[in-house]
């Protein structure tokens, strides 16, 4: 199995990622320089687990991948075969010739900032019966899962952008990577909304 190194590991996205590449049998590596309540209470969940160890930024190990979540000042750090950076646009990074750029949509799920009402995406609110929310989010465990088969590909773009099977708003499909919803937006809203009221003290 390979060995992956995740950036921001306890950012929420990053925390899904780690999570679900953990229950796949990876032995993840993760490095996360954020200082808050809510990460404290994360490293709870990963730090469980036998394969998931916290490293400090300065350390010495090769990587088949490098997963980052958002930007990352200390990209030369890390040593790995290949890096793939997940964000939007304005979290790029100095380039590298082994980086798969994957450029996210509107993500949602538990743990990320949120209300009663709706979440809040790249610091808007979006309210849950917003147009791009029911046309364009996709929940972060769809997204965990297409990772995954990503990680198993021999080829990836350079670039791609992901959308849900919803958005077909796009003309021009190239770099597009549809995903499909495995349960409803719906109900992957409720289930979101539940998470957050009873764990409302730790968002």
């Amino acid at each position: 199995m390979m060995a992956i190194v995740v950036v921001n590991c306890f950012h929420w996205i990053g925390f899904h990622l780690t999570d679900k590449l953990l229950q796949a049998g990876y032995k993840v590596d993760g490095i996360d320089q954020l200082s808050t309540y809510k990460k404290e209470h994360l490293s709870m969940f990963l730090g469980r687990n036998s394969s998931f160890s916290l490293k400090e930024i300065n350390f010495s190990h090769q990587y088949e991948t490098c997963i980052i979540i958002k930007s990352f000042a200390h990209i030369d750090h890390i040593q790995a075969d290949r890096v793939i950076h997940i964000g939007h646009n304005e979290d790029t990074m100095l380039p590298r010739e082994n980086k798969v750029m994957i450029n996210i949509p509107i993500l949602f799920g538990e743990w990320m900032p949120m209300s009663n009402y709706g979440i809040y995406n790249q610091n808007a609110f979006l309210p849950f019966d917003d147009l791009r929310i029911s046309s364009e989010a996709i929940y972060i465990k769809d997204f965990a899962r297409a990772l995954l088969q990503w990680l198993q590909a021999s080829y990836l773009l350079n670039s791609f952008h992901v959308k849900s099977s919803r958005d077909r708003s796009h003309v021009d499909d190239t770099n597009i990577i549809y995903l499909r919803d495995k349960k409803t937006i719906s109900q992957n809203i409720d289930d979101v909304i539940k998470h957050y009221k009873r764990f409302k003290a730790f968002y």
